[in-house]
């Protein structure tokens, strides 16, 4: 997961630090027309269990999710407590791909979002 991914010109775009023994941050910036219109910060520790991630979407109420499926270049992450998403996912199995998928109970169905990044040259600060 680190380094820099993105969708394409517009769309998702997510950038994650290398990780150290005990954290990982992240953001992720959703662009249409040239300027952001939705971000989230994450923040991955580690837990009792396994790595926990708590998102911190745009100024919403953070909660966190605990590891559930680790594999190689696969991470799946569970709150069956909150609404939505329950499930979030990142499948980096596909060479130079990173597929970010958020799933859970919407209106008596499961729903699921996903976006199929590339990685791409981290911006210049």
């Amino acid at each position: 997961m680190a380094g820099c991914w993105a969708e394409g010109p517009e769309g998702l775009h997510e950038q994650f630090t290398a990780p150290t023994a005990n954290l990982i941050l992240g953001t992720s910036r959703f662009l249409r027309g040239g300027g952001v219109v939705e971000f989230e910060f994450h923040v991955i520790r580690p837990g009792e269990s396994g790595p926990i991630l708590t998102p911190h979407p745009g100024g919403r109420a953070s909660v966190s999710f605990a590891a559930d499926s680790i594999a190689p270049g696969y991470v799946a992450w569970a709150n069956p407590d909150h609404d939505f998403p329950q499930r979030i996912i990142y499948d980096g199995r596909e060479e130079g791909a990173l597929r970010a998928t958020i799933e859970g109970p919407r209106d008596g169905e499961t729903a699921r979002m996903s976006w199929r990044m590339a990685r791409v040259r981290c911006p210049a600060t």
